[in-house]
């Protein structure tokens, strides 16, 4: 991850230089505007040295842009919205936890012989049941717990005897 954010930071003041370079070359009116976009796709570990990086690539291009006549640097931290969009999704694990904790909330249904298992969203439920009646709930409580997108059941009834 270093790597690429070091290889951007190289880029983007390759660019302003050429811009830089190019603005001399012809007097402008008004400055140039450049902008860069910072990507921040890092895992929570690398987050911190990626934050570094591109505190350090923000610091290069502005120090570019101030040695070249004319440019104005505008630099846009998109960091957030990816944030943002990765806090949405929900993970096997946490359905697969969030559907046994409806199982073993309901009293219609016996959570602890109910074996849960989700792939991709695909909630598979393999185990003993009492009745009908708690197939069904099972199979219920599975289909509308957040996250789920289908669920296979594999459930079957045994009487209590």
């Amino acid at each position: 991850m270093m790597r690429r954010l070091t290889t951007a930071a190289a880029c983007a003041v390759f660019a302003l230089a050429a811009a830089g370079a190019a603005a001399q070359d012809k007097p402008q009116e008004k400055p140039k505007e450049t902008t860069i976009v910072i990507k921040d796709d890092a895992t929570p570990k690398a987050k911190k040295a990626a934050k570094k990086t591109a505190d350090a690539t923000k610091k290069a291009a502005k120090k570019t842009a101030d040695a070249v006549k004319d440019t104005k640097v505008v630099v846009k931290d998109d960091t957030t919205p990816a944030v943002k969009k990765g806090a949405g999704v929900v993970t096997d694990a946490e359905i697969t936890t969030a559907v046994k904790t409806k199982f073993l909330a309901d009293s219609k249904v016996s959570g602890l012989k109910i074996d849960v298992d989700t792939d991709h969203g695909v909630v598979t439920l393999t185990g003993p049941v009492a009745s009908a009646a708690e197939k069904a709930e099972a199979i219920r409580l599975a289909r509308t717990t957040k996250g789920v997108s289908r669920v296979v059941s594999k459930l079957t009834v045994e009487p209590k005897q």
